[in-house]
């Protein structure tokens, strides 16, 4: 998210897949500021605190083995279930992962699914996040050790081993951040 204006976001990864600023509706968003140097903590950064704003990144296929890898800087960390990064359609059926605000303060959730509609929940190991404070949150599934751990600033909080579970093979759905 290097963009300093406009509804985009460029790929700068291997993938190419630009994404589209877009509110919970679908359509282009008003509801988003671009957060240049200036005001920001580590150049520019797309600030969605004002409304239920995200970043469309297009159907990225994901399968088996993961890492999902985010910096976040919560503005209320009181506020339930705020998604940071997802692939997740909340009707069911298309249920891969998400990874974001718990509905206690401070705690993160990373949920994975493995039939398309359940999600297996790990939360981090009590308060993890703070307001106003610039965090990188990371969340890991590996099909071959079947362990889901989820990190903060580059520091393992939780992980559960999942034995017996393979990740629901979805291969479409937008991926959400």
């Amino acid at each position: 998210l290097d963009e300093a204006s406009g509804h985009s976001a460029a790929d700068s990864g291997y993938e190419g897949t630009d994404g589209v600023v877009t509110n919970s509706g679908g359509e282009a968003s008003p509801v988003h500021t671009w957060v240049t140097p200036a005001n920001s903590r580590a150049g520019n950064a797309l600030d969605v605190s004002s409304g239920w704003g995200y970043v469309d990144a297009g159907n990225l296929p994901i399968a088996g083995s993961f890492t999902a890898n985010i910096w976040v800087d919560p503005n209320n960390v009181g506020a339930d279930w705020r998604p940071f990064i997802s692939k997740w359609n909340s009707s069911g059926g298309t249920r891969l992962f998400w990874l974001g605000q718990d509905d206690t303060a401070g705690v993160i959730r990373f949920g994975i699914s493995t039939t398309g509609a359940n999600e297996l929940a790990l939360d981090s190991a009590g308060v993890a996040i703070g307001n106003h404070c610039l965090q990188m949150v990371t969340a890991v599934w590996d099909e071959t050790t079947k362990y889901q751990k989820l990190y903060v600033n580059g520091v393992l909080n939780a992980s559960i081993e999942r034995a017996a579970v393979s990740l629901w093979p979805v291969r479409t759905g937008a991926v959400r951040i």
